[in-house]
């Protein structure tokens, strides 16, 4: 029987909170100084604070990213899906801010939070789980089967020295 602590624990754990977020990414490169990404971001952010343009525009006219053209949308990321500086900023917002620069192994970002939701992801591990289980035990019966055909194809001679 469980204790009410540890099935606590437990479902904590499986409780994942994820953030609908989107992103403008600025790289920095030997002509363009992460000063220069700096400002060009707090420009870009009182553009969206200021309700000159929107985010999703702005990011698909400046982010050097694959997501450029998706408005910048990182779609629903949890802590570990993203740089730790990223998360940080992210987790300090709230929905609807946009984050001042923070620069990343990847560049210079400016953040925006959509949304927050709250995932029960036990099924989901139960699942992986599951799965990896299943992929292991077929990869063993191949390796046997691999095994079996190696030693049935090989013709062993035995001879006596004269």
């Amino acid at each position: 029987m469980r204790k009410p602590e540890a099935q606590q624990q437990e479902q904590a754990a499986a409780n994942v909170q994820q953030t609908h977020a989107r992103h403008i990414l600025l790289k920095i490169t030997p002509t363009q100084s992460e000063e220069e990404d700096r400002k060009k971001l707090l420009d870009l952010k009182a553009k969206i604070e200021s309700k000159q343009a929107t985010f999703e525009d702005l990011a698909r006219q400046n982010s050097q990213d694959s997501l450029a053209s998706k408005g910048g949308d990182l779609g629903w990321v949890e802590a570990g899906d993203i740089p730790d500086e990223l998360a940080t900023v992210m987790h300090g917002l709230q929905p609807g801010q946009v984050s001042d620069p923070v620069k990343t192994p990847f560049g210079m970002h400016i953040v925006q939070v959509v949304e927050r939701k709250t995932e029960d992801t036990s099924k989901d591990k139960e699942r992986a789980v599951a799965r990896q289980v299943l992929t292991e035990r077929k990869r063993q019966e191949a390796m046997e089967d691999w095994a079996r055909q190696v030693r049935d194809r090989a013709y062993v001679e035995f001879r006596e020295e004269q």
